[in-house]
């Protein structure tokens, strides 16, 4: 149980978290409710299963209606929650996936390779860039129009600042390490306030 704990807390936070130990008092309460009517109540008893019977059994239990009831609401919202929490998951799966696959394929895969680069070779990836993409500006606006989804994600909440950080952050460092890139940044920075915004969320 206190794995299980543990194990709340770390994916889903405090509140699932806190539903869940609430959950388990609850039903702890309840079992030792039954245990004890039953121990009290029918030990001495011969059980009859008429309707009458049957009856007389659940009376026995009426005082902790309540209990039950409370028990019975955590585990529906404890079941909905964990439903809620695992397909907030699974969209960000799929928003993650969407994004990446848009960035693998044609001219991005390109693009990605020549943003990509080390300090040997920076000069001469900087100048294929220019040479290849100067005059076909559309083709990294796209580029850079597919990352700029990641913020509507991120907006939106399918997809954590982590996430975004850990799959994309590094593309938008590279762009902004392209001197052309940066030149038309310059020269119209209201078309590019999205980008901007990725980036502080990248760098913090």
């Amino acid at each position: 149980m206190i794995d299980k704990i543990r194990h709340y807390h770390k994916k889903c936070g405090i509140l699932l978290c806190s539903i869940c130990i609430a959950m388990y008092i609850m039903i702890a309460l309840s079992t030792a409710a039954i245990v004890l009517t039953l121990f009290q109540k029918c030990c001495y008893c011969t059980f009859t299963p008429t309707l009458d019977g049957i009856t007389y059994f659940l009376y026995q239990f009426k005082p902790f209606y309540p209990l039950f009831s409370g028990t019975f609401l955590l585990i529906t919202i404890f079941v909905a929650l964990v439903t809620y929490v695992h397909s907030k998951k699974v969209d960000a799966m799929k928003a993650l996936q969407d994004l990446r696959n848009m960035l693998m394929i044609g001219d991005n895969m390109e693009i990605h390779d020549l943003l990509e680069y080390e300090k040997e070779d920076e000069k001469e990836k900087h100048d294929l860039f220019k040479e290849k993409f100067a005059k076909r500006q559309g083709t990294i606006y796209n580029y850079i129009g597919i990352l700029e989804l990641s913020k509507f994600y991120l907006d939106e909440d399918i997809i954590s600042v982590e996430q975004f950080k850990d799959q994309f952050g590094y593309r938008i460092e590279n762009i902004y390490a392209n001197p052309m890139i940066c030149e038309w940044i310059k020269k119209h920075p209201e078309y590019w306030r999205t980008l901007d915004a990725l980036k502080k969320i990248a760098t913090n």
